[in-house]
């Protein structure tokens, strides 16, 4: 009945122990309650947000005189991560301009961003 018990604490520990950690730059964007609110309710979504890390952002050229619906950044900065401008992925894909630029930047839904790493696999 003890190694019985104990087998399966330790298969417990085993999986609590193989949880996804959250990527500190995570932390740009979400403070500790809601990484850890995401671990609890979804902990799939920190493996999800880890991959957005290097996969949700993209950049657009718009032509000149075009409209296209989005929000206002303050500057564009040399960089591909969604947490360097504190940007929270949403459930549906995220567009934002910068002034004096052409250019748009687009993050990813994470609906999107879950089939592409299930389909990454």
């Amino acid at each position: 009945m003890f190694s019985k018990s104990l087998c399966i604490f330790l298969l417990f520990l085993s999986f609590t122990t193989y949880a996804q950690q959250a990527n500190p730059a995570l932390f740009k964007s979400y403070s500790k309650k809601e990484i850890k609110e995401i671990s609890a309710n979804n902990p799939e979504d920190i493996a999800v947000l880890n991959y957005a890390l290097e996969h949700a952002v993209s950049y657009i050229e718009v032509p000149n005189g075009k409209d296209f619906p989005s929000k206002q950044l303050k500057s564009l900065k040399n960089t591909t991560r969604f947490t360097d401008y504190g940007i929270q992925i949403k459930e549906q894909t995220q567009y934002f301009t910068f002034p004096n630029t052409n250019k748009i930047m687009a993050v990813k839904s994470m609906y999107h961003l879950r089939l592409e790493m299930k389909n990454s696999k």
